[in-house]
């Protein structure tokens, strides 16, 4: 009998309502990729997906207990009965005196184009002789192959040993036989033949289980060659060789046909394929954020829809100034750093072979002279365009001679504007102060006389200022100073 994919007339979905649900296998499946999982804002993602949709008889599940219209099987007495694990239900090669054990489909139209078939395999794996007992040796492994002419040859599918990738899991159920071998399939295997590694006493439970994939359920899709897509195409699972009775039993579970050609793919962001152009991320701020795709995969009869997410990190924008700039030789340079996001990483280097990690540093020049400094910011991984200023260092009258007996105190801060300004031990007669805002704009500017043979003193309101940081420069003929203020 031939089962035939196209073309779905309303008579023919009646029909397949109608058939057992062994015959119904519509069901759709789609699984998303992202790659890399977490980027910089501006870098670009690539997206891809895997997914299929199985069609009205294009397959069986062995739900009935019995083999499939059109299906039979050589030299393997099979049983549906899962004697050897709980789970799906499966077709079970028994470990029959047969040295070839066969599982052979119906003949199916297979269209031209892009087509696999997929299904769940596992192989015994008892080490001990019986219908649960695991092919241990080469040659004993099963084999995919297909036939255009009703079975008079067969053509093994190319590709050897691409097994699954995946999880293994094991429960033991106290007797041995119903142990669950299941697996969580990652990447399915495929080819056309797969070698058993082989089973010990050693490495079985309780002392421990088998560690290979063959040995667990897990998925298998092999495309279909161009050469196989006719109307009457049939497939088997065939084991050549085994070691006779009571060996090398395995097991086949829902098959289904799917092409790609005859389904429909939709992304979230507008792709229709299941591999997409690459995607640049935008940045969206100082925050990093996370961004999701959906694909959905689609055929008349069902359809199936998966998320891949990744994580994007904004790129620091990098930016500070220098006050007082000019300075004074002997004076401290403060660096305000107005870069976003303000939780980054920072080097600093400040053009005399000095450097600092601190987010806001000062630093103190040994000379004069004109020095590039460079701000580097890094937040996770993306790092941002560094920023290079210069700062001038140059001699002020008595500089090295008085500042450092010279005393400034500000109280209080940080002041919510009013605060007074006490200079002590200058020698100046007569003093010039100027407040500057983080952007280097005069704010006041003023020339103020000696109070006392002590020093000076000075109110200064600022209350009608916005919060912030301020700089304080006193200066005078022989005296050049900065101080930091905060209005807060």
């Amino acid at each position: 009998m031939t089962t035939k994919l196209l073309p779905f007339s309303p008579l023919f979905v009646i029909i397949f309502i109608l058939l057992p649900a062994s015959q119904l296998k519509a069901q759709c499946y789609i699984a998303a990729n992202v790659y890399p999982r977490e980027v910089c804002a501006g870098d670009k993602i690539t997206l891809s997906a895997t997914g299929g949709c199985g069609h009205p008889g294009m397959g069986a599940d062995f739900a009935s207990g019995t083999m499939p219209a059109g299906w039979f099987s050589q030299g393997a007495d099979p049983s549906f009965d899962r004697p050897c694990s709980p789970g799906m239900a499966h077709f079970w090669a028994g470990a029959t005196p047969s040295y070839t054990r066969t599982l052979t489909t119906e003949g199916f139209d297979i269209p031209s184009g892009d087509c696999e078939i997929q299904w769940y395999m596992r192989y015994g794996a008892q080490p001990v002789s019986g219908e649960c007992n695991a092919p241990d040796l080469p040659g004993e492994g099963v084999s995919l192959q297909w036939s255009t002419n009703d079975g008079a040859s067969w053509t093994t599918f190319s590709g050897y040993n691409q097994y699954p990738q995946g999880t293994n899991h094991y429960i033991d159920h106290g007797g041995g036989q119903g142990d669950s071998f299941f697996g969580i399939t990652h990447t399915p295997g495929s080819g056309g033949g797969w070698e058993p590694p082989g089973v010990t006493s050693s490495n079985y439970p309780p002392e421990g289980k088998p560690a290979h994939v063959v040995y667990y359920w897990h998925r298998y899709e092999s495309a279909i060659p161009v050469q196989a897509a006719t109307q009457n195409t049939r497939f088997r699972w065939v084991q050549l060789s085994n070691s006779g009775q009571g060996h090398d039993a395995w097991g086949i579970g829902e098959v289904s046909i799917v092409c790609s050609s005859t389904l429909s793919i939709s992304w979230s962001h507008g792709p229709t394929v299941l591999n997409p152009p690459s995607v640049t991320l935008p940045d969206r701020g100082p925050a990093p954020y996370d961004t999701c795709f959906y694909v959905t995969i689609s055929s008349v009869f069902s359809s199936a829809t998966d998320t891949a997410c990744v994580t994007v990190y904004p790129v620091p924008q990098v930016s500070f100034s220098a006050h007082p700039n000019p300075v004074c030789l002997g004076d401290t340079v403060h660096f305000l750093n107005t870069s976003v996001p303000d939780n980054s990483s920072w080097l600093w280097a400040f053009g005399d072979g000095e450097w600092a990690t601190t987010k806001e540093p000062a630093h103190y020049y040994d000379s004069t002279g004109a020095y590039k400094v460079k701000l580097e910011a890094v937040y996770n991984m993306c790092q941002g365009r560094p920023e290079v200023d210069t700062v001038i260092v140059e001699h002020c009258t008595g500089a090295r001679e008085h500042t450092a007996a010279g005393e400034i105190n500000i109280y209080p801060n940080p002041t919510k504007g009013d605060f007074d300004l006490e200079i002590r031990n200058i020698h100046d007669n007569a003093i010039n102060v100027c407040i500057f805002n983080a952007s280097g704009k005069e704010i006041i500017c003023d020339d103020i006389q000696r109070s006392s043979e002590s020093g000076y003193f000075y109110r200064i309101h600022l209350s009608h200022q916005p919060k912030g940081v301020y700089f304080i420069k006193v200066s005078g003929s022989k005296t050049c100073k900065t101080k930091k203020l905060i209005i807060k």
